[in-house]
């Protein structure tokens, strides 16, 4: 079984990060970029950013993505 990326010997730096109360953690993929949406276009990498600094939390910010 593979794991992140799905490629046999793969290699990945570790590190560690503080998460402290209030912080928000995104995991996201490629594919959230990748994927068409209804009118064909691709989201741009910048609209991920954009959207979470708009809103006060990750509704705002998800409804920001679906615009």
């Amino acid at each position: 079984m593979y794991g992140v990326g799905m490629v046999a010997g793969a290699r990945f730096l570790a590190s560690r990060r503080v998460v402290a109360p209030g912080d928000r953690l995104l995991m996201a993929t490629d594919g959230l970029f990748e994927q068409p949406g209804p009118d064909g276009t691709r989201l741009p990498e910048r609209a991920l950013e954009d959207a979470l600094r708009a809103g006060d939390g990750p509704e705002d910010a998800v409804d920001a993505l679906r615009k």
